[in-house]
């Protein structure tokens, strides 16, 4: 099992079933390393999307200060902006095949109070145009 260090509490999960949910993998503006790494790689896992928040939950990763499953949750209310990464963007886009990185989107990044949110998979400008609907921003 891997893990991070994700930087602090993670906020309240909202009640009631998502309304859409993505497989993606994620890196967030407070994860660090654990000690003796160097690097936080984008994280597997699941991404919710709710009415008024965002959910993600780490497939097979703990946080090394609790010993728990990374959950992060981003409130609507944070979400500064949203938009598709650019191609070639570092540290993404490792499921694409590498003449692709270059030409294509890899994911899209959610802009908020403590950070940029960087989310890795496929379809991020549709996902970012989604994001960017649902929540009322650009």
């Amino acid at each position: 099992m891997t893990s991070i260090d994700a930087g602090g509490p993670i906020g309240s999960v909202p009640s009631g079933p998502p309304l859409d949910s993505w497989e993606l993998a994620v890196m967030g503006p407070r994860w660090r390393p654990p000690p003796g790494e160097f690097e936080v790689r984008p994280v597997p896992g699941s991404v919710e999307v709710h009415p008024d928040a965002l959910v993600f939950r780490a497939l097979d990763v703990v946080d090394v200060a609790t010993g728990s499953p990374v959950v992060a949750v981003i409130p609507a209310t944070s979400i500064r902006t949203i938009g598709p990464l650019t191609p070639g963007s570092p540290g993404v886009g490792d499921w694409l095949p590498k003449w692709q990185r270059r030409l294509r989107s890899p994911g899209f990044v959610v802009g908020t109070d403590a950070g940029a949110w960087v989310f890795d998979g496929p379809d991020g400008p549709k996902r970012a145009s989604a994001l960017s609907q649902r929540f009322g921003v650009a």
